[in-house]
């Protein structure tokens, strides 16, 4: 039995560009060379100029490689690219960098949502991983992280045991293949 809390849940870090009025009008960027590594990932570059409306800079940055995917967010009023890691976890975070018009994603508030490791407390003992799913904290156990504990809130006890019956069905499962090969063969 294992007494979990979540204290927080793995998240990608999502960075967002200043605002645009069109999501699909030339003339709204300068020129810019943006540059953006995933992790320890060896940086992309993606180049652009005003000629290119903000779906062709998402298309460019979708299509460089990077670990991470770019979409165009309305809020209502103006359009942002956001880019999003692929992978939760500090290790994933993204870095941009680059040269002209960066987009806004040098700004200080450019990150939307930051990249976090998953951080439970497991009978007592702070454990963190970069993902939601923990599978090598437990032999045989994966703990699939869906929600945090609220603040203040006590902890869950998750029961494990192993599922005899489950493994006697698959031992059986091998059994039977290899004496039908078996016969196949001698036959």
């Amino acid at each position: 039995t294992y007494n979990i809390k979540v204290d927080h849940l793995a998240q990608a870090q999502t960075t967002r560009s200043g605002t645009y009025t069109s999501r699909d009008q030339t003339g709204l960027v300068g020129v810019g060379s943006l540059s953006l590594a995933v992790g320890t990932d060896t940086a992309v570059q993606v180049d652009y100029d005003p000629s290119d409306p903000l779906d062709s800079i998402a298309t460019k940055i979708n299509s460089s490689g990077a670990r991470a995917n770019a979409s165009l967010l309305f809020d209502g009023t103006n359009y942002r690219l956001n880019v999003t890691s692929q992978d939760t976890g500090v290790a994933n975070k993204i870095t941009f960098g680059g040269s002209g018009d960066l987009l806004g994603f040098d700004a200080t508030d450019a990150n939307a949502v930051d990249a976090r490791d998953a951080q439970i407390q497991l009978n007592g003992t702070t454990v963190t991983r970069s993902s939601n799913s923990l599978t090598d904290v437990v032999d045989g156990v994966t703990f699939d992280l869906k929600s945090e504990t609220p603040t203040g809130g006590s902890a869950t006890a998750v029961s494990a045991q192993r599922d005899a019956a489950g493994l006697r069905g698959t031992m059986q499962t091998l059994v039977d293949a290899f004496n039908d090969v078996s016969t196949a063969v001698n036959a």
